[in-house]
């Protein structure tokens, strides 16, 4: 389970360039304030940085609702959250992003996250930014910057091609019996297609 959590130099570490604005603003309020208001990190007045935000309500010691989940980690999660709890993840990664919510509010201090993500089909490393606010009534919030840092395609397609082995994957296609007669090339590595003498869309 590949999981980190920084406290310092989270501008350096982000591969988002919003994370770096959300913490300068989420920091300049904090000194202003003694705490950093709600209303300027609500994601509907964010544009489209708001559809890559997650809202979350503290309901106990340890656990949260989704009141908002926005359109982009919807997508590349493959699921809306909106209304469930975070126990609803389950495992190591559930008890990390627990852990992690929990001590951004315990510690009343921003949090920068990279975790592998168990439960999308599509990403590898998601990175958060994680933001503790004060709602109007003195309630707390959390809000979180939540976007994918590394797709599992590029990681296997970048392992694809590094490969110093002949790589191919076929499409097997069998008679009526069932029986494998014959198969198709449907994607190759260079190193295959070297050692075929061709090039590699030829060998497709």
């Amino acid at each position: 389970m590949y999981n980190e959590i920084h406290t310092d130099g989270i501008e350096e570490r982000a591969a988002a360039p919003a994370i770096a604005r959300l913490l300068a603003a989420w920091t300049q309020l904090n000194e202003r304030f003694g705490f950093a208001p709600l209303a300027p990190f609500e994601p509907k007045g964010l544009g489209a940085i708001g559809e890559d935000m997650l809202v979350l309500i503290p309901i106990d010691d340890n656990n949260f609702v989704y009141a908002y989940y926005g359109q982009q980690v919807a997508a590349a999660s493959g699921i809306n959250m909106t209304g469930r709890h975070v126990s609803n993840f389950t495992g190591p990664s559930g008890t990390f992003l627990r852990d992690l919510y929990a001590s951004a509010l315990i510690e009343n201090r921003p949090l920068f996250a990279l975790n592998r993500s168990p439960f999308s089909a599509h990403v590898h490393i998601w990175e958060r930014l994680v933001l503790p606010c004060r709602d109007r009534d003195g309630s707390n919030v959390l809000i979180v910057y939540c976007k994918p840092r590394e797709f599992r395609h590029d990681l296997y397609a970048a392992a694809f091609e590094a490969s110093h082995d002949a790589i191919v994957a076929l499409r097997f296609m069998r008679d009526p019996a069932g029986d494998i007669v014959d198969g198709e090339i449907i994607a190759a590595n260079r190193r295959a297609a070297k050692i075929a003498g061709l090039a590699v869309d030829d060998l497709v």
